[in-house]
């Protein structure tokens, strides 16, 4: 079926290899990020003493470095929605530009909050930014090497704005929403609430991933026909959202509108729709927090509630009862978006670990990732978050994260940065590329190992659980797809991909 939108033509440009704004979008954002490390070292050895300037100049500037890269990404070639490299920018930037800044315009409550767990000062603010800078530019190093070394040129293809065929987007839209719902309803959500009392195998956890890959389908399509089917697929994802905010699960909720979000810049990359989609999602997130937190609170201070026992309706009871008590926003309360984004307390324990002598094993377990659960049912269940709370307060039951930088070198030292984050840009150059060439070719059935991998640029709170075992349910699910497709294709159920993933 032929189509006529000038937004979803070919753009037949060569893109070489010092040029692919996939991989490099921007000359000189690894040499800003090496002068930022650089500054932020001598401060430390020469003793500068301007922690508090320091702490406002470095977040800005690691900000403005990633966030200008990941916007000439996507203006550049739309398949950048689709990449780690795009979301590990954005995340960042989130996480250790606006998050580090946090402590500089928290109110005193939010600041006494986060100093409860931990009482960092300017210097271990200034500790982090740099061990952050020194671990970001130790990613896109690794992301540099690997192109250099081992990716031909012009291996990113010709970039593109939007499939060529809605119809076929769509006919793969639907099945995979289905089958992730169905992973979803009948198998996490049961587990979740206590019905199931075994370990879900995390290659079922991460096939529940279609259900994303639907809406994101869902969404380029929907922004290909008309308005109408822009906000009936608008509409699915806000009932989705609606079930993870009864889970009382924030990730649960937000992930749907993320996945629309992409799929409406996969169709059409620009400034504006990326800053509505920003808008969107801030958005989403704003009135999300504080219905997920009170509910949470609720659930665990109440003494009849367990982990295992918590019912659907029992959290509506407790979101509820948010509205019915009038919440109203207090000036002087914490501030819980802020400190949701800000690892400053829990990266500032765990290098101050380290500098004592003490450092971390939150790896030890590493291997354990790469063996199915079907082959060892008994294989322990990796809490590295509800562990590092309990050390950090002796609470039982919390959970906190320091962020990858701060993993790495809490395990090793500066060591851990390159040794750790090296391999970490190289996973995601591999997987740059390799989502480009699915784009490129509409081989929609590996989206969801694209997700997944979208999920590793997301997540970069913890190392092992963020990079280690979504690695491993990559390679396991991408394994899976390729010979199922292959399969499916020999009996002529599918239609031949051009040139294969």
């Amino acid at each position: 079926m032929g189509y006529h939108s000038t937004r979803w033509e070919l753009s037949v440009r060569p893109v070489g290899r010092a040029t692919d704004p996939l991989i490099e979008p921007n000359w000189w954002e690894l040499p800003a990020i090496l002068a930022l490390t650089a500054t932020l070292t001598a401060a430390d050895i020469w003793d500068w003493r301007a922690e508090e300037t320091l702490n406002i100049v470095a977040p800005v500037w690691l900000s403005l470095a990633l966030g200008a890269s990941a916007l000439k990404m996507g203006t550049a070639d739309s398949r950048a929605i689709w990449t780690p490299l795009f979301w590990f920018r954005v995340a960042t930037l989130i996480y250790f530009g606006l998050g580090n800044f946090a402590p500089m315009i928290m109110n005193s409550a939010s600041l006494i909050y986060a100093q409860s767990s931990y009482f960092f000062l300017p210097a271990d603010v200034e500790q982090v930014n740099l061990i952050a800078a020194a671990g970001v530019a130790c990613v896109l190093s690794g992301n540099l090497i690997y192109e250099k070394l081992f990716v031909p040129a012009r291996a990113s293809g010709i970039a593109r704005c939007a499939p060529r065929a809605p119809g076929e987007v769509l006919r793969k839209g639907v099945p995979l929403l289905l089958i992730g719902a169905g992973i979803n309803y009948f198998i996490l959500m049961p587990s979740s609430v206590g019905l199931i009392d075994f370990v879900v195998p995390g290659f079922v956890t991460s096939l529940a991933m279609c259900e994303h890959v639907g809406f994101a389908l869902l969404a380029i399509w929907a922004f290909a026909r008309s308005t109408t089917a822009v906000l009936a697929v608008a509409g699915l994802v806000a009932v989705e959202s609606l079930v993870g905010l009864l889970m009382l699960n924030k990730t649960v909720a937000l992930l749907p509108w993320i996945a629309f979000v992409i799929g409406a810049l996969s169709y059409n990359f620009t400034i504006p729709r990326l800053a509505t989609a920003g808008l969107l999602i801030s958005f989403a997130f704003g009135i999300l927090q504080p219905l997920v937190a009170y509910g949470r609170n609720e659930a665990y201070n109440n003494p009849a509630n367990s982990d295992r026992e918590m019912s659907l309706a029992q959290n509506l009871v407790y979101l509820r009862a948010y509205f019915d008590n009038n919440q109203e926003s207090d000036p002087e309360a914490p501030q819980g978006a802020l400190l949701r984004v800000s690892f400053v307390n829990a990266a500032a324990f765990v290098v101050s670990q380290y500098d004592h002598g003490l450092p971390g094993d939150s790896l030890r377990d590493t291997l354990y990732s790469f063996i199915p659960r079907f082959l060892w049912p008994e294989k322990p269940m990796v809490l590295l978050g509800n562990e590092l709370a309990t050390l950090v307060s002796g609470d039982v039951g919390n959970q906190i994260s320091p962020g990858y930088f701060a993993e790495a070198y809490w395990n090793f030292g500066w060591i851990g940065l390159p040794l750790l984050l090296i391999p970490v840009g190289f996973f995601f150059n591999v997987a740059t590329h390799f989502a480009a060439r699915v784009v490129e070719r509409e081989d929609w059935l590996y989206l969801p190992v694209l997700f997944l991998s979208l999920k590793v640029g997301m997540q970069i709170d913890v190392f092992y659980i963020g990079f280690v075992g979504t690695a491993a349910q990559i390679f396991v699910l991408y394994l899976a797809v390729k010979f199922g497709s292959q399969l499916l294709r020999s009996l002529g159920i599918l239609r031949p991909a051009e040139g294969g993933a």
